[in-house]
């Protein structure tokens, strides 16, 4: 937000303070301050000249050769700009002179010598218009310096937004002039204003609240507004401010928004018989944008009767709109639910600067502070301007008083500092807080402009007294507080685990994700459409699904990359929501995934197993089985997916991507993933580790492959292998899975390894035979045929 220091010097006397000195305060104690900006320093020797002559020249299609008096002599000026004529009175600036930091010298143009440039409002830097000249009033005195007639010279601050969100009486300049005199200790000036009760006796519009998300509208009715074009001061503060001036209603309700803080809009009054404020019944309605926009349900409408006349707090209607015609207006000034706009000018997709104020929480009183200050201006500027109706005020919901009791060794106790207790209150009072004192204890009268969000509670106080005393000048106290070991928080150290086990161990990137699918990205590669809890307000339709998986969401970073990179492996630690029934919880879920041209797909397949082995093994000391899962999801491969089992209980699935997807994605990038839930992981007990002697005596091993089912899964043949005992097995490994040539139908091939040791003593060979007969024996009665 950018605030002029010209418009904060009517209200507080801060001619001779240093400006960047100044923001540095505010800052310290108020608000970042981001940029301080010197307007006008670039301007020099402009002044009003008056255009005697105005020649075309035949050479050239919009040259106009100009002699221009500037108040000492008169000057020949070439100019080409199209409104250029004799008789007006245009900023020129003299030869010697400057115009945005360049000098202006003698020049030719098509032959012609031109001693001097008539400017435009751009040139200036005080306007976007460079359409053509900048016209002075015809009764300004020529040769006049133009930083006489135009507030050119100024400064301006650039107010962090952030750093206001929660202080909605900031959004004004007076609200800044009151932070201002508060920090330098100087006196605030009453804004000048106009009494209303004097219009009591006219007639007034009639206003019906439905809603009480509207909780205060008020609204008068002014006639015979001639004025077109706002004042020159006006105009500069407003561009400065970073609004455009459009036209003197326009300009002055636009003005008050950024003087008081309060949003206004003016209705054309023809025609408009009673004002209604009443939620949308799902109709489509054009803004003054010329926009049709399809407004749901959980909006509010101004309303001329039933009609659709304004969004409330957002954006007018192209019907009711005010132009440069208009004589006779219906202002419009009112206070509406917080939530409500930031969520409707989020899903329209209409963040006005109106709306950016009303989303803060605004003071309730600003609805007739802003009236009063609108009608001064009006009145002073416009003479021939009359008020025709009278206020009308309808309170919906009345903004409750706050008031705080606090006492002055609570707040000495959490600055850490002793303060004279008339120091507290001349800082509030400062502040605009009222305050009542009784020995020790302090009773707060919190104003309304600070009510209405900012301050309910004892330690705001505390931060109000602290920031205007100076945090620089509170002595830094080291606190006394009894020293413990910090509680170690498992969850946390094992996603510190995991997370050093696929960056470190496997070489992997960690990526950070939003919450929602990214519905157009699934329906191109053929996951579809996912469905999930809805958001509100999403920035898209295609993202308004809150995720129930996090494959889907490393699919889309899978396809950024495959262009730049030939392998690559991801994982995200994030939330899920995933839906049973009518009821959903939340999940926080590992997503993995390793992606390749150049290793097969079966390789990544057993490489995520790797992976997934090694986090259970690592944090938890645990082995897990894999178990045929039988719903499959859009992007899982029919054949190569498993979920993760771990005591019945399932924790995730491994799986390369389905073909359709991947043929969609990049037909030559294989993609394997896994998903964990974390929340499952967290509960396994760690397995202690076991330590046993290390046999001194060699250990035999053989390999054997079984002939088993096609449909028979590994952990069926682990499960019955762990079943056969003997003294001397060590160890069984799988070596390697066969399916194709040379088996008969329906049949598979799968090798093991054994190791077989004695912890004291030298196998003998035949040892050895007699436990593989016996092996060999135990697996014909499970149903296994041996191929070695």
């Amino acid at each position: 937000m950018k605030i002029s220091m010209n418009w904060i010097n009517d209200y507080v006397d801060i001619s001779d303070l240093d400006m960047k000195e100044l923001a540095l305060k505010f800052t310290m104690s108020t608000a970042e301050v981001e940029e301080v900006e010197f307007k006008g320093k670039d301007i020099k020797d402009v002044v009003a000249g008056k255009i005697l002559t105005c020649e075309e020249i035949p050479e050239s299609k919009k040259l106009h050769k100009l002699t221009v008096d500037n108040g000492k002599e008169v000057v020949q000026c070439m100019c080409g700009a199209p409104n250029a004529k004799a008789g007006i009175i245009v900023p020129f600036a003299k030869v010697g002179g400057m115009v945005s930091g360049i000098e202006i010298g003698k020049a030719s143009l098509a032959g012609y010598d031109s001693f001097g440039m008539c400017c435009s409002g751009k040139e200036l830097g005080i306007s976007d218009d460079h359409s053509g000249l900048m016209v002075l009033d015809e009764n300004i005195k020529v040769g006049t310096d133009i930083k006489e007639i135009l507030p050119i010279e100024d400064v301006i601050w650039e107010i962090d937004n952030k750093s206001i969100t929660n202080r909605p009486d900031l959004w004004g300049h007076y609200g800044i002039a009151r932070e201002i005199a508060a920090i330098t200790g100087r006196e605030l000036k009453e804004m000048p204003s106009q009494d209303l009760e004097q219009y009591n006796n006219l007639p007034k519009i009639p206003v019906e609240i439905k809603d009480d998300r509207c909780t205060r509208y008020a609204c008068m009715v002014f006639d015979n507004v001639t004025r077109e074009s706002s004042t020159y001061e006006m105009q500069v503060r407003l561009f400065y401010c970073g609004m455009r001036a459009i036209s003197f209603l326009v300009d002055l309700t636009n003005y008050i928004m950024l003087d008081v803080g309060q949003p206004m809009h003016a209705f054309e009054r023809e025609g408009i018989d009673k004002i209604v404020v009443r939620a949308s019944k799902g109709e489509k309605f054009t803004t003054l944008d010329n926009v049709e926009r399809e407004v749901g349900n959980e909006t509010l409408f101004i309303c001329n009767n039933d009609t659709p006349i304004a969004i409330a707090g957002i954006m007018g209607g192209l019907d009711s709109e005010v132009t440069e015609n208009t004589k006779s207006i219906i202002l419009e000034s009112a206070n509406f639910d917080a939530a409500m706009i930031r969520r409707n000018a989020a899903k329209l997709g209409m963040r006005t600067e109106a709306s950016a104020r009303y989303e803060k929480t605004l003071d309730s009183q600003y609805v007739i502070d802003a009236l009063k200050r609108f009608v001064y201006l009006l009145l002073k500027d416009d003479k021939g301007a009359k008020v025709t109706g009278g206020l009308t005020d309808t309170i919906k919901k009345p903004q409750k008083d706050v008031s705080i009791k606090i006492t002055k060794s609570y707040i000495d106790g959490y600055i850490g500092e002793a303060l004279p207790i008339e120091k507290i209150v001349s800082i509030l009072k400062s502040l605009k807080f009222g305050v009542e004192v009784d020995g020790e204890e302090l009773n707060i009268s919190v104003p309304s402009f600070r009510a209405s969000k900012d301050i309910s509670i004892k330690a705001d106080i505390v931060e109000e007294v602290s920031r205007i005393y100076g945090f620089d000048n509170i002595t830094p106290t080291p606190m006394k507080v009894p020293i413990t070991a910090l509680k170690v928080n498992e969850e946390r150290e094992t996603e510190y685990k995991i997370k050093t086990i696929l960056s470190e161990g496997f070489g992997l990137s960690e990526v950070h994700s939003y919450i929602w699918y990214d519905n157009k990205f699934n329906t191109e590669v053929g996951i579809g459409n996912l469905e999930g809890i809805k958001l509100l307000s999403p920035s898209a339709p295609e993202l308004a699904d809150i995720r129930q998986e996090m494959a889907p969401t490393l699919l889309k970073f899978a396809n950024d990359n495959r262009k730049n990179f030939s392998e690559f492996g991801i994982f995200d630690v994030g939330s899920v929501a995933p839906i049973s029934g009518k009821d959903f919880s939340e999940n926080k879920q590992l997503g993995i995934l390793i992606a390749s041209k150049k290793d097969a797909e079966n390789d990544l397949f057993y490489k995520m197993k790797e992976i997934v082995d090694k986090i259970f093994s690592v944090t938890k000391n645990v082995e897990i089985s894999y178990e045929k899962l039988e719903n499959k999801k859009a992007w899982q491969n029919p054949v190569k997916t498993a979920k993760i089992v771990y005591n019945d209980i399932e924790i995730g699935y491994i799986t390369t991507i389905h073909p359709k997807i991947k043929n969609n994605i990049d037909k030559k990038l294989n993609i394997a993933i896994a998903e964990l839930n974390l929340f499952e992981l967290y509960k396994i007990e760690y397995k202690e580790l076991t330590f046993s002697m290390v046999s001194k005596y060699p250990a035999i091993s053989f390999d054997l492959s079984l002939l088993v089912d096609s449909d028979k899964n590994y952990e069926e043949i682990k499960k019955d292998l762990n079943k056969f005992e003997s003294p001397i097995i060590n160890d069984i490994k799988f070596v390697d899975l066969y399916v194709g040539v040379g088996l008969p139908a329906g049949k598979k091939s799968i090798t093991f390894t054994f190791s077989w040791k004695a912890d004291d003593h030298t196998l003998t060979s035949e040892e050895v035979e007699s436990e593989k007969t016996k092996l060999l024996e135990f697996l014909n009665s499970k149903g296994y045929a041996s191929r070695y």
